[in-house]
């Protein structure tokens, strides 16, 4: 069997294992024919208020209703569709993280006899100008999670299961349970203090004996080279050849060669007429 044969009986069985596999895959998928589309009943919009929110304080720990960490597990869990409540979730785990990294940014609450809101601002992971805004909704005597919506795409509502959700959920568990509030401080949290003058600097002078004095032999135009090679004559002249000759072998276009005039070629052409290949 010559070479082109051997090429040709390749070619026709690469073809039929190509061709077998899609004749499986229209079987398999009955012919193409588009299934039917199931439309699901749309989900009721979770009413958030507009007004009457408190900016998260430490005075408001107790007004917080009660979170456990086994409330957010389940909440995530069922939400994901897993069967088992205890899975190692990864949404959780960048939550902690962002909530350690101080992403939570502001919290504000309002609450009524029979659910708690919360509503604020957690900053993305990679991008610095950007912030999410969070909604939460608790009960307020079991502190069951009812609903929640994040503007990333991970946390669309009513039932978002993203990390700034649950950095969000995991600041609230903190909060409740040790009173710390892992929230960055808004503009209005310090006390102005741009009229404030500056402090003064208060130290030591520097004394003039401690100064390191220069060698009175020393001079601003001292040639820094070794002594063999100061004052050698003809030394402009050999650096102007030798960097003509590296750009002309070498192809590398160097700035130092603009500082030389152009070469004048009518004179050269005349001046070597003694040579016996064309100048040009």
């Amino acid at each position: 069997m010559t070479k082109d044969e051997q090429i040709s009986l390749h070619t026709w069985v690469l073809f039929s294992v190509v061709l077998y596999c899609r004749l499986i895959s229209y079987d398999r998928n009955q012919n193409f024919a588009n299934e039917p589309v199931q439309i699901t009943a749309p989900t009721k919009p979770t009413d958030w208020p507009t007004i009457g929110f408190r900016q998260l304080m430490n005075n408001f720990r107790s007004e917080c209703p009660p979170s456990t960490a086994e409330l957010m597990q389940s909440y995530f869990a069922t939400w994901l569709g897993y069967d088992q409540p205890d899975v190692n979730i990864p949404a959780l785990r960048k939550g902690k993280l962002l909530l350690e990294s101080k992403h939570v940014e502001a919290c504000s609450m309002q609450k009524n006899d029979e659910a708690s809101f919360f509503s604020g601002t957690v900053r993305a992971a990679m991008k610095r100008k950007v912030s999410y805004n969070v909604k939460i909704k608790v009960t307020s005597i079991t502190g069951d999670i009812v609903n929640s919506d994040c503007e990333c795409s991970a946390g669309k509502g009513p039932h978002g299961i993203c990390k700034h959700v649950a950095a969000m959920l995991l600041m609230l568990h903190r909060f409740r349970d040790t009173g710390d509030l892992r929230c960055r401080k808004s503009c209005t949290d310090t006390l102005q203090t741009f009229h404030q003058p500056r402090q003064l600097y208060d130290g030591s002078l520097v004394k003039v004996s401690t100064v390191r004095k220069r060698s009175a032999a020393a001079t601003a135009d001292d040639d820094p080279r070794p002594l063999k090679y100061r004052c050698w004559k003809g030394y402009n002249d050999f650096v102007n050849n030798t960097v003509t000759n590296y750009c002309f072998h070498s192809g590398s276009d160097q700035a130092y060669r603009y500082l030389r005039p152009k070469a004048d070629l009518k004179s050269a052409l005349q001046d070597h007429d003694y040579i016996k290949l064309p100048f040009f």
